[in-house]
Protein backbone atom coordinates (compact mmCIF):
# COMPACT_ATOMS: atom_id res chain seq x y z
CA UNK A 1 0.00 0.00 0.00
CA UNK A 2 1.31 3.43 -0.91
CA UNK A 3 0.21 6.74 0.55
CA UNK A 4 -0.01 9.27 -2.29
CA UNK A 5 -1.73 12.58 -3.04
CA UNK A 6 -4.49 12.40 -5.66
CA UNK A 7 -4.63 15.72 -7.52
CA UNK A 8 -7.95 15.17 -9.28
CA UNK A 9 -10.64 12.60 -8.39
CA UNK A 10 -10.99 9.75 -10.87
CA UNK A 11 -12.39 6.24 -11.40
CA UNK A 12 -10.27 3.24 -12.37
CA UNK A 13 -11.92 0.34 -14.19
CA UNK A 14 -10.42 -2.96 -13.03
CA UNK A 15 -11.28 -6.63 -13.56
CA UNK A 16 -12.85 -6.54 -10.09
CA UNK A 17 -14.97 -3.46 -10.79
CA UNK A 18 -14.63 0.31 -10.62
CA UNK A 19 -12.47 1.91 -7.92
CA UNK A 20 -13.16 5.54 -7.11
CA UNK A 21 -10.34 7.77 -5.88
CA UNK A 22 -11.17 11.06 -4.17
CA UNK A 23 -8.87 14.07 -4.26
CA UNK A 24 -6.39 14.32 -1.41
CA UNK A 25 -4.10 11.90 0.35
CA UNK A 26 -5.11 8.31 -0.34
CA UNK A 27 -3.74 4.88 0.44
CA UNK A 28 -3.49 3.09 -2.90
CA UNK A 29 -3.04 -0.65 -3.37
CA UNK A 30 0.41 -1.57 -4.73
CA UNK A 31 -1.09 -3.28 -7.77
CA UNK A 32 -2.61 0.02 -8.92
CA UNK A 33 -0.16 2.69 -7.77
CA UNK A 34 2.09 2.29 -10.85
CA UNK A 35 -0.77 2.06 -13.35
CA UNK A 36 -0.40 4.78 -16.00
CA UNK A 37 -3.93 6.10 -15.46
CA UNK A 38 -3.47 6.29 -11.70
CA UNK A 39 -0.08 7.99 -12.08
CA UNK A 40 -1.68 10.60 -14.35
CA UNK A 41 -3.87 11.68 -11.41
CA UNK A 42 -1.22 11.65 -8.68
CA UNK A 43 1.11 14.36 -7.46
CA UNK A 44 4.66 13.36 -8.45
CA UNK A 45 6.36 11.46 -5.68
CA UNK A 46 9.37 13.20 -4.16
CA UNK A 47 12.07 10.76 -3.25
CA UNK A 48 14.38 11.99 -0.55
CA UNK A 49 17.94 10.95 -1.18
CA UNK A 50 19.83 9.98 1.96
CA UNK A 51 22.95 11.99 2.72
CA UNK A 52 25.09 8.89 2.19
CA UNK A 53 23.50 8.24 -1.23
CA UNK A 54 23.92 11.88 -2.20
CA UNK A 55 27.55 11.74 -1.12
CA UNK A 56 28.18 8.63 -3.25
CA UNK A 57 26.45 10.23 -6.24
CA UNK A 58 28.47 13.45 -5.95
CA UNK A 59 31.77 11.57 -5.56
CA UNK A 60 30.93 9.57 -8.68
CA UNK A 61 30.01 12.76 -10.54
CA UNK A 62 33.34 14.35 -9.64
CA UNK A 63 35.23 11.16 -10.54
CA UNK A 64 33.59 11.20 -13.96
CA UNK A 65 35.06 14.69 -14.43
CA UNK A 66 38.49 13.46 -13.39
CA UNK A 67 38.36 14.96 -9.90
CA UNK A 68 39.18 12.47 -7.15
CA UNK A 69 38.16 13.13 -3.56
CA UNK A 70 38.38 11.05 -0.40
CA UNK A 71 35.36 9.33 1.08
CA UNK A 72 35.66 11.27 4.33
CA UNK A 73 34.93 14.63 2.69
CA UNK A 74 31.99 16.59 4.09
CA UNK A 75 28.77 16.64 2.09
CA UNK A 76 28.67 20.45 1.95
CA UNK A 77 32.22 20.53 0.58
CA UNK A 78 31.24 17.98 -2.06
CA UNK A 79 28.28 20.10 -3.11
CA UNK A 80 30.55 23.14 -3.45
CA UNK A 81 33.12 21.22 -5.51
CA UNK A 82 30.45 19.83 -7.85
CA UNK A 83 28.99 23.32 -8.32
CA UNK A 84 32.45 24.73 -9.06
CA UNK A 85 33.28 21.89 -11.46
CA UNK A 86 29.97 22.43 -13.27
CA UNK A 87 30.58 26.18 -13.51
CA UNK A 88 34.10 25.62 -14.84
CA UNK A 89 32.93 23.16 -17.49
Amino acid sequence: MAKRNVIKPFKLNTADGVIEFAAGTQVIDDQYVDHWFVLAHLEPEVVDESEEDEKKRLIAELAAKGINVGGNIKLETLRERVAKASADA
